[in-house]
């Protein structure tokens, strides 16, 4: 060792720079290990300095009435000065929607590129064609006509004594219209519902066909919008007087069948084979095949919903008796009456009792997308503005906020052991859509929403949109046979919402630039804005009208009658809690502030799991009293978030909300420091988790 330290010693004497070298190295590697230090540190529990920090360092400098006590008054406190920014939330979230409205209205103008998937194709073709109105005048009237005249034989009224009567055959021409793309469930209707045995399943039932603006149409009403058609199809309603009173006495036939429905909640299921002993006027096997057909087939020992055997037998009865030329009449008037707003400008206002019109591009994609189980147009978009990344985190986002949910669950006492766990089942089996349902990445999503999907031979709006018809009806009937068929389209297409019939928990593709979410964000921000949101949703487990469903979607009882007084005992505490600030005058106001209680508790509880120990540049707050800051939705006016200002007890319902939820959180007064009773901190917490 010695020997090894003196030889070390005469290196250095020999060769000086080697000491200044070693000295370097050493304090190199000092710097780095104290620059990483700090970094991570920082990460943890320091300052955030992202872009995206320092502007909302910035905005909340501008919002925040620092000087309020936020255990007074934590509304004043968050949004004291609002009115001093120029992007109040309601503003920037109507102004979201619309450009991705505009940015969706676009992709349907794209042009068609070799490379798209042929429903992608088939899809811009259609809106292209429904945009050229010019064309339509010029065409449609003429394409439907000579379209009618494959059916039965054509229009009797139309064709006077031309029409043969042996070319008609009401099923026959009920299998034609079904080819064609055309109304067909005009005498028998084959529809499709959720097995009341599994929800997960599908099953046939047939019936006659109910429509209730023809059933609750008066009699003068009806005569006339007939004879507004045949006019517009110039028909000589004078010489056609004595047809046209025998198809008036044939419609008011079909309407008193209609009103003669009871409108039972439970009906037999039986097999093709019994429906054929029990009716035996038509050969049903063939009928559902031809109907259903080509994607979905069934054999004779499949099974099938009768909805009111009796009013059935009375509409073949009815079939029966009355004259082929009249059925047909009433059959082309149906056809007629729903092709109409596809007509010329001309025919869409025949029957048009709406002042105000939707404009032609609203009405070209609302009338493209309400025909797609899954609108390719929406799957392009969330593959855009959806990326993988962000579909994970969110879906990672949501999987903390349901352990939460189910961990807090445990704790609850109002709800009985039943109906406790039915939430907890139905919690832990919780579907999830961001964006779009299922993997939307993959053509496969695409392929399973045109599977009858054909280019007519003549490809003109009319003949497009009869083949998207034919399409949508064989991918409904195909649920029947075939497992995990998509699912119709969500009914609030823009919202965050939890489905309880579906049980299924959607976050749209344009809500990732509403909640402006970001990946890089800190955690408190995440889980304040769009985790908040989430769990709002995610707690409507506990709602009444979630009750009545299972985890697969089955109807059950609903709540136990010790749930329903013990509810009604929080929702009590929470009116009286509330008495001083806003008086709860209806449900919607109640249900609002439970959600907000409820969904910024279920995300707090994830949030501190997952926490960063971040804070802002300017703002000294720790990152708990941050999330708290930052869930709170500030307005100029505090009204627009709902569109309820007409209403006097909505007013300051945003700021109301916001009091509900932090006087009803002891974590909000920890995080604080409140003193007991502040305004902020009664004693007396109402919570349904």
């Amino acid at each position: 060792m010695t020997e090894t330290t003196e030889e070390t010693k005469g290196l250095f004497k020999r060769k000086p720079w080697l000491r200044w070298l070693l000295v370097g190295a050493i304090t190199l590697i000092l710097i780095v290990v104290i620059t990483v230090t700090i970094v991570i540190t920082s990460k943890k529990s320091g300052y955030c300095d992202s872009d995206f920090c320092k502007k909302e360092s910035k905005r909340l400098k501008l919002q925040m009435d620092a000087s309020a006590n936020p255990c007074n008054d934590f509304y004043q406190f968050a949004c004291g000065n609002v009115h001093k920014t120029n992007n109040p939330s309601a503003e920037s979230i109507e102004t979201i929607l619309q450009n991705a409205q505009q940015e969706i209205v676009q992709m349907y103008n794209d042009p068609i590129m070799e490379d798209d998937h042929y429903s992608v194709k088939f899809v811009k073709k259609l809106y292209r064609e429904c945009m050229n109105v010019a064309e339509i005048e010029n065409d449609n009237l003429e394409t439907f006509k000579q379209t009618l005249s494959t059916v039965g034989g054509g229009w009797p009224l139309l064709l006077g004594n031309d029409w043969n009567q042996t070319e008609y055959d009401w099923l026959n021409s009920t299998y034609m219209l079904r080819k064609l793309g055309y109304e067909f469930s005009i005498f028998l209707d084959l529809d499709v519902r959720s097995d009341p045995r599994n929800a997960t399943k599908s099953i046939f039932q047939v019936r006659i066909p109910f429509d209730l603006d023809e059933a609750t149409d008066s009699v003068s009403h009806k005569k006339s919008n007939i004879k507004k058609i045949a006019l517009a199809f110039g028909i000589n309603t004078t010489s056609a007087t004595r047809e046209l009173k025998r198809l008036f006495e044939f419609a008011e036939d079909i309407t008193d069948q209609m009103l003669d429905h009871r409108g039972l909640s439970i009906y037999p299921i039986v097999t093709i084979n019994e429906l054929q002993e029990m009716l035996p006027f038509i050969e049903w096997h063939t009928f559902i095949n031809t109907i259903a057909g080509p994607l979905a087939q069934i054999s004779k020992e499949n099974e099938i919903m009768v909805v009111e055997e009796s009013s059935l037998r009375k509409r073949f009865d009815l079939l029966r008796r009355t004259p082929k030329r009249t059925l047909a009449n009433y059959m082309m008037w149906k056809v007629i009456q729903e092709a109409l707003p596809y007509l010329s400008p001309v025919m869409q206002d025949l029957l048009s009792e709406d002042d105000v019109k939707e404009s032609r591009n609203q009405f070209c994609q609302q009338e493209i997308e309400k025909r797609f189980i899954t609108n390719p147009i929406d799957v392009m978009y969330a593959r855009k503005y959806a990326p993988k990344s962000k579909k994970v985190a969110i879906e990672t986002l949501i999987t903390k906020i349901r352990e939460a949910f189910v961990t807090l669950l445990s704790n609850v006492t109002w709800l009985s052991t039943d109906d406790r766990q039915n939430v907890e089942e139905k919690a832990k089996h919780l579907e999830v859509a961001v964006a779009e349902v299922g993997d939307y990445f993959d053509d496969s999503i695409l392929e399973s929403v045109s599977g009858d999907l054909t280019l007519p031979k003549s490809e003109n709006f009319l003949n497009l949109l009869a083949a998207l018809n034919k399409n949508f009806v064989s991918q409904n009937y195909a649920k029947v046979t075939k497992s995990n068929t998509p699912r119709r389209s969500f009914v609030l297409p823009y919202d965050i919402y939890y489905y309880a019939e579906l049980n299924t928990l959607r976050v749209p593709t344009v809500q990732m630039k509403i909640q402006n979410f970001d990946m890089e964000q800190p955690k408190y921000f995440q889980y304040a804005n769009l985790g908040k949101d989430l769990g709002k949703q995610l707690s409507s487990l506990l709602k009444l009208s979630a009750s009545f469903f299972d985890r697969l979607g089955n109807k059950i009882v609903g709540w136990a009658t010790p749930t329903s007084e013990n509810y009604g005992k929080l929702s009590e505490c929470l009116v009286h809690g509330m008495q001083d600030f806003k008086k709860i005058t209806f449900d919607f106001m109640l249900l609002e502030m439970q959600g907000s209680i409820s969904g910024v508790k279920l995300a707090y509880h994830s949030f501190i799991q997952d926490q960063e120990d971040v804070s802002l540049e300017g703002l000294e707050y720790n990152s708990r009293q941050l999330f708290w800051i930052s869930s709170v939705g500030c307005f100029a006016n505090s009204t627009e978030e709902y569109d309820l200002s007409y209403l006097p007890d909505t007013r300051d319902l945003p700021k109301n909300l916001v009091y509900a939820t932090v006087r009803n959180s002891r974590e909000f007064a920890e995080d604080f420091n409140c003193e007991k009773d502040a305004l902020m901190n009664p004693v007396t917490k109402c919570q349904l988790i």
